[in-house]
């Protein structure tokens, strides 16, 4: 008799690869077999718009099951409370990268002569 994978466990932290993706979520393949979807709302802890900012076909993930169908032995799956290292190819929303402006750059030259040429336009609108 040939053993057969040991199906997958509420609360088990398990690696998949994303098959497909559509609006409201990822499906996922595992080794042993099992299938899963892993919802939009449980990809991130903040509201996700768009979950391809996030996950892409091919992409390996680990991910937490949350529910087992008994019927089917399909998996409910999480990303929520899964540290970024562990999870891999999530990328998350892009980041804007901030560079910091040398304090010898900035000129508030401008700024300061007009500053009370607004001032007075604004009082006169307010009367």
């Amino acid at each position: 008799m040939v053993d057969q994978p040991t199906p997958n466990a509420i609360g088990d932290l398990i690696r998949g690869k994303i098959t497909r993706i559509v609006s409201y979520g990822a499906f996922l393949e595992f080794p042993n077999g099992q299938n899963g979807l892993l919802h939009i709302s449980e990809v991130s802890e903040k509201f996700v718009r768009d979950i391809h900012s996030f996950l892409s076909v091919g992409d390996e993930v680990t991910v937490r099951v949350i529910a087992v169908d008994p019927g089917n032995n399909y998996l409910r799956l999480s990303m929520k409370n899964i540290p970024n290292e562990v999870a891999g190819g999530a990328k998350g929303p892009a980041k804007k990268k901030r560079v910091p402006i040398p304090e010898n750059q900035v000129d508030f030259t401008k700024l300061k002569e007009m500053l009370p040429q607004w001032i007075e336009q604004t009082l006169k609108e307010n009367k």
